[in-house]
């Protein structure tokens, strides 16, 4: 039996897969903080600063890193991440400010 063409050739797929992904893109923006005063800026004040930013999202990321280093141990990678997840977490209102930028 004969073996389908991205069997044979992976690489010429994942070229044909990211070309296919580029040429679908379109251009993302950036998320910005909403104006003061509108419902969008009371969302993104309770959500943002008060949740992330405040002491549920310390205590997320303290545990985040806590685990991460424990998980370390075990396996490195798993580790990693989780410490990486956790300083993203750390950060999320400028992570979610520039993401579209990078997207674009």
């Amino acid at each position: 039996m004969k073996k389908p063409f991205w069997i044979k050739k992976p690489v010429m797929t994942s070229l044909m897969c990211i070309g296919a992904i580029h040429a679908l893109s379109v251009a993302a923006m950036a998320i910005t903080t909403p104006v003061a005063g509108t419902f969008a800026y009371d969302a993104w004040n309770i959500f943002v600063v008060q949740g992330i930013k405040g002491a549920i999202g310390a205590s997320v990321v303290v545990a985040l890193v806590g685990l991460g280093a424990y998980e370390f141990k075990k396996s490195p990678m798993a580790g990693g991440a989780t410490i990486v997840t956790g300083a993203i977490i750390a950060k999320a209102d400028t992570v979610a400010g520039t993401l579209g930028a990078l997207l674009s």
